[in-house]
Parts: C-alpha cells; sequence; structure tokens
C-alpha cells in the first residue's frame, strides 16, 4: 500500500512564509524590547511603512492561507510531512504567535530592566493612560517610583486622570501615589479637563480621597498648561503650547 505523503511542493511553498513570519516576529520583538530599552515607548510596527515591510506583511497573511491547506492536507494523509513539514509549520505558527503577543506583556517581562533603565517614567505614564494595571504593578514591584515622571513633568496618576481610567487612578493611589500631583502636576485639574463621565469619576474618586480643588483646569480647547510650578512658587498660569 502506498503511503500517503503531503505534496512536497506545498512543504516547500511554505517556506517564504515561515521565513517572513520569523522576519517580522524579530523586528517586533527589538523594536518591544532592545529599542524599548533604548529609546522608551516605542510606536510598535512604526518603522514598518516602507513597499518591502508591506510586503513582508501581507507575505505573512497569505501564510494563513497557506496553513488552512496544509492542515486540510495533514487531516486527509494523517501526516505533517515529516522533518520538513513539521520544521516549516512550526516556525510559521510560533512567529505569529509572537507577533501576537502585547507590547504590554515585553514590559511585565523584562519590568526589572525597564527599572533600571532611564525611561521608566515613560512606561508608567503609558500603562496609566491605557488603564493597564497589570503592568503599572509590575514596574512598581520592579522598583520604579509610582511618582516617577517624565519631562513634560506628569505622573502617571495625571495620566489616568487625564484619559479617565479609573482603576488605575485607584491602584495608583492604593500605592501611594500623590494625589495633589508631583512637581506641579495636578491629577484633578486633569480629571476635570473635559465633561466626560469616566473622567468625573475620576475627579470625585480624587476629591473623595482629599484632593486639593484645582486652581487651573485644563482649557477645553485642549491646550494643556504647564504641569511644573514656578520657580517663585507663584500660582500665575505658564503659557499654554
Amino acid at each position: 500500500m502506498m503511503k500517503r505523503k503531503i505534496p512536497r511542493l506545498l512543504i516547500w511553498t511554505g517556506i517564504p512564509f515561515a521565513v517572513a513570519g520569523a522576519i517580522l516576529a524579530t523586528r517586533l520583538v527589538v523594536e518591544q524590547t532592545i529599542m524599548s530599552w533604548r529609546g522608551g515607548p516605542q510606536l510598535i510596527g512604526g518603522s514598518q511603512n516602507s513597499l518591502a515591510d508591506v510586503g513582508l506583511i501581507l507575505l505573512v497573511l497569505a501564510g494563513l492561507l497557506w496553513v488552512l491547506v496544509f492542515a486540510i492536507y495533514a487531516v486527509l494523509r494523517r501526516t505533517l510531512g515529516g522533518r520538513l513539514g513539521v520544521s516549516v509549520i512550526a516556525i510559521y505558527l510560533v512567529s505569529v504567535a509572537i507577533c501576537r503577543v502585547p507590547y504590554a506583556t515585553w514590559q511585565r517581562i523584562f519590568a526589572d530592566r525597564i527599572a533600571a533603565g532611564g525611561h521608566a517614567g515613560g512606561f508608567m505614564t503609558r500603562a496609566a493612560a491605557y488603564g493597564d494595571v497589570e503592568t503599572l504593578r509590575a514596574l512598581i514591584d520592579a522598583g520604579v517610583g509610582v511618582d516617577t515622571l517624565i519631562e513634560s513633568g506628569s505622573s502617571a496618576l495625571c495620566c489616568a486622570a487625564e484619559e479617565g481610567q479609573l482603576e488605575a487612578a485607584e491602584y495608583l493611589l492604593a500605592r501611594g501615589a500623590d494625589i495633589n500631583g508631583a512637581d506641579g502636576c495636578s491629577p484633578l485639574a486633569h480629571a476635570e479637563s473635559y465633561e466626560i463621565r469616566r473622567k468625573k469619576e475620576v475627579a470625585q474618586l480624587l476629591r473623595t480621597r482629599g484632593a486639593h480643588q484645582a486652581e487651573q483646569a485644563v482649557p477645553s480647547d485642549g491646550h494643556k498648561p504647564s504641569s511644573r510650578v514656578p520657580s517663585d512658587g507663584s500660582t500665575a498660569p505658564a503659557d499654554a503650547h
């Protein structure tokens, strides 16, 4: 009886898809780890904007159709095509799985590395703005200060208030965040900047916990005042940007 096999051509056809997947996965991992450690939070996939990069992504997506055909042959012929077939399908599937790992997951895995770098504040404020409590927990547990500031003077609590992230704001307060802001950044001012329900909830939380009434809310035209208090200690508003 003739042994049933997957057509060799079908297996070889999958090699370009597997290679494209491996290249794309490698680039994304580098962006989300090494590049992020060196330069702070990245716009993931932002570097993949050339025709070659678009072609790479399309090739990986086209590989899904190949996987479907391969799977049909594998079921009907009860074989994965030997070592070559197993290797090709495994490389492709693992690469696609890696591409789907969320950016925040890499931040949690390498929280210690981020905490030791110079961009911890950027990752804290990003997590707060997205309401990502798990990443906030990982970073704080790794040693990042809860009130660590970014260059603009904003803290994680300010960003949580700005984006109306109630759960993140509650968590940051529980971990000892300065309810009135650090270095002049006012969480309450950011929470009161727009008439949005989720921001009102954060503002109510801050007031309940004893936050001072903001002396200068963020204007409704979207131009935010500087979050830094003038060096002379006055409360005169800074120039809007």
